[in-house]
């Protein structure tokens, strides 16, 4: 696959995955982002942000940002690893390392983040980061 197919591919699966971020928490899609070896999609509300990165030779990876109230600039923020360690320690986050892009291996890893995101992240997609960070 070329990287205009990738980003295609990733982009698609991720917005799908995600979507319970717009359609059900009023989180607003960014446009995807491309800067190898990463490639990632942000969705926003106000004074939260979630980012999906897909690093080659890394994995993918999901960060929970706290914005300011004024600017959106990053306050705080946490990855789906740490908030797993604080809320449901015995959980395990599935890891993939991407040598070489799989569609298939994505979007299962895709698909397994957003449902530990949406099952124990509810509090901090709200804003709430009090007891978190």
């Amino acid at each position: 696959m070329n990287l205009t197919s990738i980003c295609l591919a990733f982009e698609r699966d991720a917005r799908a995955e995600f979507s319970f971020l717009t359609n059900e928490l009023g989180f607003e899609a960014r446009p995807i982002e491309v800067h190898p070896p990463d490639i990632w999609i942000t969705w926003q509300r106000p004074r939260v942000e979630v980012s999906v990165d897909l690093e080659f030779g890394s994995g993918l990876s999901v960060i929970i940002s706290s914005l300011g109230r004024i600017t959106s600039r990053v306050k705080r923020r946490i990855g789906l690893h740490q908030l797993l360690a604080q809320v449901a320690p015995t959980v395990v986050l599935p890891t993939v390392a991407i040598l070489e892009y799989d569609v298939d291996l994505v979007r299962e890893a895709l698909r397994a983040n957003a449902i530990i995101l949406k099952t124990y992240g509810a509090r901090i997609l709200a804003g709430d980061f009090a007891e978190l960070l």
